[in-house]
């Protein structure tokens, strides 16, 4: 699940990035403000995954677990 979870972070905080937040954070607060901007987007999709996120952690925990029970099963045949 934590990997999943992870997953989710990456995956929200380049749509937070491509959103245009990261570029937003950074414009009019000079070098400092843009070197932390992407550090500050990355940090928000962690907090979102934390809070519950969109579910797709959920959703792909779930299915990698079928997978890998349907794995078992097709092994014992």
């Amino acid at each position: 699940m934590a990997t999943a979870r992870e997953f989710e972070a990456v995956f929200i905080g380049q749509m937070l990035n491509y959103s245009g937040l990261t570029d937003a954070i950074g414009s009019d607060s000079g070098f400092g403000g843009q070197a932390f901007s992407s550090m500050l987007t990355e940090q928000f999709a962690n907090e979102l995954t934390e809070n519950g996120g969109f579910g797709l952690a959920e959703g792909i925990y779930q299915q990698l677990l079928q997978k890998e029970k349907n794995n078992a099963t097709d092994a014992a045949y």
